[in-house]
């Protein structure tokens, strides 16, 4: 999806037509829903599959935040073609300003020349969490031989509240208050990228997870129209 439409998605309601790959015009309708607060302890946020986090290698962005508690809002996309409402996008909210320009955000490895950035969803969910969180989650499955998170208290509590919530999961995780917000991505495994808002002084206002690159690669400004809402 175009990083223009950010600022618009999380409004109930608005629609976007497109043209996909194959040339069909579709519509997506937005809704947006809040959840718990994200707890960052040391201010280094980390975006991944919360069910394949990478316990030695793990990236977090070089943006470092302000340890506080952030909002976290969802917007979900209901497709002219589907009878069920599927993750778009999840917004960590920084400031109350609004974003007027966005970057792809980027982990120390990532390249942008390359188009190496991003994560890849393995198990039809996203999250976010402080580093402080790997760094648990690696003493956790210390011992494990081979089955990594799968039998951590973590890993059961995860799966629970994803079958049970309607639109996230909250479990924590360290010591510290650290905690992972987690949310299911609904079409499945693909491809999440994530970019911060910046508003007009320049400051961070947001970061946005998009996760539609699974299932609607075709969303760009120049085949898009909002649809207004009589």
């Amino acid at each position: 999806m175009h990083p223009d439409h950010f600022n618009h998605i999380f409004e109930t309601d608005y629609e976007i037509q497109y043209r996909d790959t194959d040339g069909f015009v579709k519509t997506l309708c937005f809704t947006e829903q809040t959840t718990d607060q994200l707890i960052l302890t040391s201010g280094w946020l980390v975006a991944c599959d919360p069910r394949w986090v990478e316990c030695q290698d793990q990236q977090y962005f070089v943006q470092r935040l302000k340890p506080d508690r952030y909002f976290i809002s969802l917007s979900f996309a209901r497709s002219s073609l589907l009878e069920t409402e599927e993750l778009a996008c999840a917004r960590l909210h920084i400031t109350q300003r609004h974003p007027v320009r966005w970057e792809i955000a980027l982990c120390p490895h990532d390249n942008l020349e390359e188009k190496r950035y991003g994560y890849g969803v393995e198990t039809g969910a996203g999250c976010f969490m402080d580093y402080d969180c790997v760094v648990a989650l690696e003493e956790m499955s210390r011992g494990l031989d081979g089955t990594y998170l799968l039998e951590t208290r973590y890993y059961n509590n995860l799966n629970v509240q994803l079958r049970t919530n309607s639109s996230a999961a909250n479990v924590r995780v360290s010591k510290n208050r650290a905690n992972v917000i987690a949310f299911s991505t609904g079409f499945g495994d693909g491809q999440c990228i994530s970019y911060w808002g910046y508003d007009n002084k320049d400051q961070l206002a947001c970061l946005v997870s998009d996760f539609t690159t699974s299932y609607a690669s075709g969303i760009g400004l120049a085949y898009s129209k909002r649809i207004n809402k009589s």
